[in-house]
């Protein structure tokens, strides 16, 4: 098999960041803001605090979109002989087939979020890609894979 690239659905990519970004907005307005400018009673003073209120959102605004660019971008998988390596932003993390003992259909249909545990027993979670290629290529390509009672018994 020759390495294929495939990239996670960008809908899952989004929901994951969005809470990020969020909680990021709230520590920059609550650094750089003026907190409850429309309480002033001077109009140009009130006025003043508001548009800078504005241009902090609108300034996180502009970085949010153009850092959700850059992670979509930079969020794939590369499927090799041995195993998948997920690129995320500047960092990587390899599964090798060798070691995925269980893949769990059933969530993994259901949420379109492909989860298997490792050799090790932890749960692992990867975002399927559109066509769910990702599921069919750990079935075909994991060869240690249990049964659930299996791995229950342990």
């Amino acid at each position: 098999m020759s390495e294929k690239r495939l990239k996670p659905r960008t809908s899952s990519v989004i929901k994951v960041y969005i809470p990020v970004m969020l909680i990021v907005l709230l520590a920059l307005y609550g650094l750089f803001s003026s907190r409850f400018a429309w309480a002033y009673k001077d109009d140009g003073l009130r006025n003043e605090y508001i548009a800078r209120d504005l241009i902090v959102v609108g300034a996180w605004f502009v970085a949010f979109i153009i850092l959700l660019i850059v992670l979509i971008k930079r969020n794939y998988y590369v499927i090799t002989k041995t195993g998948i390596i997920h690129y995320q932003f500047i960092s990587s993390i390899t599964y090798d087939f060798n070691n995925v003992i269980f893949i769990d259909e059933k969530y993994t249909l259901k949420h379109k979020t492909l989860l298997f545990y490792n050799n090790k027993g932890k749960a692992l979670y990867l975002v399927l890609d559109k066509n769910m290629e990702l599921l069919d290529i750990f079935k075909k390509n994991c060869h240690n894979l249990k049964e659930y009672v299996e791995i229950n018994k342990k």
